[in-house]
């Protein structure tokens, strides 16, 4: 059985589990990132520790995914954004890091870390951002990432009718999207 529990950075009683965790999914589908350039134990420690929720999935002591979220107005680069992306910043999450170990997959595991961020920050947050790549890595087949957002609830943020995509700058080899969760609105009784 899969159990998903919130973190502090401190309360990691093996963080090097982790970070092998996250190289793995890096080095897999969709990045397909094996070039060691980007480990996580020299980035990892300060995405954990500038979200505002961190959750990881266990099955017995073999951690299988995890999820760092934080507030939108804290991750560098997007204030200006916000319109574009149709977000308020002051209510938006932003999913920096999620992934589940390969073995894991089409599991649930993933739905479980979701479903547990949307509970852990339902009364803070009225939307979550998140940006993923457009394409697997290399390849022109879609990034399957975008189905299991999309099945979870979450858009692609457009702009004129057409998918926003970050393919400037450094991402110009790895084209990115984001995709938007709103919480569901009650209408109002009349």
């Amino acid at each position: 059985m899969v159990d998903v529990r919130l973190f502090s950075a401190s309360q990691i009683a093996d963080p090097n589990a982790l970070f092998a965790l996250i190289d793995r999914v890096q080095a897999g589908v969709p990045y397909n990132d094996t070039s060691g350039s980007m480990l996580a134990k020299e980035w990892a420690p300060k995405a954990i520790g500038d979200s505002k929720t961190v959750l990881l999935a266990f099955e017995g002591a073999k951690v299988l995914g995890y999820c760092f979220g934080q507030p939108y107005q804290s991750y560098e680069g997007f204030l200006s954004s916000a319109a574009a992306y149709d977000v308020e910043p002051e209510t938006c999450m932003y999913l920096s890091e999620f992934g589940v170990d390969a073995s894991a997959r089409n599991s649930g595991v993933g739905t479980k870390l979701l479903g547990a961020l949307i509970a852990e920050n339902d009364s803070a947050f009225e939307s979550i951002l998140v940006r993923t790549m457009l394409r697997v890595f290399g390849t022109d087949e879609p990034n399957p990432a975008i189905a299991f957002y999309e099945k979870a609830g979450f858009e692609l943020v457009r702009s004129g009718g057409d998918v926003l995509v970050e393919d400037a700058g450094r991402f110009a080899d790895r084209p990115r999207v984001f995709l938007r969760w709103r919480k569901p609105r009650l209408a109002n009784p009349t």
